[in-house]
């Protein structure tokens, strides 16, 4: 069968990929500790002020080689101010000079153009890049909070176990001190319950580490998050809307950090033609 394929895959923008990275999934699971805790972390994650900065960056750079004026040329110059004093024998001497100097340099090669592609290139890869954290940092920090939760559960069934096995060890006891039953039967549940209680340490380990991954994940202190972790209980959050993937292509299309590499090869091969053209002559005017 005849198949309809997208003709352009590459460098090609879509609007899921512009939200992608702003959409609030997380909310579907309908817990407010979780919603306040990304959006604590949105705001401080240092990482993302990073990424965000290096955008910053890439739009200065992409300004400076012209990107915006889109000159079939390159424009540069410069101006110098001076101003000095001097007083001799009761005569003051005031001197001012300055100089301004410009060039223009006709891009005959086209090494100002890949120059100017290599920068816009550059500053899609930083954009793309700053999704990519945004949404690893969305997903390590649920991820975190999904298994502190988890550990929480499962640390409240280990103590409901503990202290129904420690009835049932009482009342085999009392069997046993009544003729009823065997001192096999009493020791047999002496080790189910210790088999219980040995669980529960590497529970505790297991809560409070993710806690310490969450609390820095927040920049806050472990203790304060561990302490509202505990005041705020109320079960392993599920989500209660179903995603569909779609087409693996497309999937593939809209990730950020695939439309990264491709602007950052984008932008390689446009500095291999700002290179070449290096090789020949130029044109200048002063």
């Amino acid at each position: 069968p005849q198949i309809e394929l997208a003709k352009h895959y590459a460098f090609a923008n879509s609007p899921e990929l512009e939200t992608a990275a702003f959409d609030r999934w997380w909310t579907t699971f309908h817990d407010p500790v979780l919603d306040s805790y990304m959006e604590q972390g949105l705001a401080a994650g240092l990482n993302i002020q990073l990424a965000q900065e290096r955008i910053v960056e890439a739009q200065s750079l992409f300004r400076a080689a012209g990107g915006e004026n889109r000159l079939p040329a390159q424009l540069s110059g410069n101006a110098t101010l001076a101003t000095s004093a001097s007083r001799t024998a009761g005569v003051d001497t005031y001197s001012e000079t300055g100089t301004l100097g410009a060039t223009f340099v006709f891009d005959l090669f086209g090494g100002v153009a890949r120059g100017i592609e290599q920068a816009g290139a550059e500053l899609d890869a930083a954009f793309y890049n700053a999704q990519t954290t945004r949404l690893a940092y969305q997903s390590e920090l649920v991820t975190a909070y999904i298994e502190t939760r988890y550990y929480q559960t499962a640390i409240n069934l280990a103590r409901r176990s503990i202290a129904n096995r420690q009835r049932t060890l009482r009342l085999v006891q009392a069997r046993v001190d009544a003729n009823v039953a065997t001192v096999l039967e009493s020791s047999r549940a002496e080790a189910e319950l210790s088999l219980v209680k040995a669980d529960l340490p590497s529970l505790q380990i297991g809560f409070e580490s993710n806690a310490v991954r969450l609390a820095t994940l927040l920049t806050e202190p472990s203790q304060t998050v561990i302490k509202h972790l505990q005041a705020t209980y109320k079960g392993i959050p599920n989500p209660t809307h179903k995603f569909d993937p779609g087409v693996p292509a497309n999937l593939l299309r809209n990730r950020p950090d695939i439309m990264s590499a491709e602007r950052s090869l984008a932008a390689r091969m446009a500095a291999i033609g700002v290179s070449e053209a290096a090789l020949y002559p130029s044109l200048s005017l002063g």
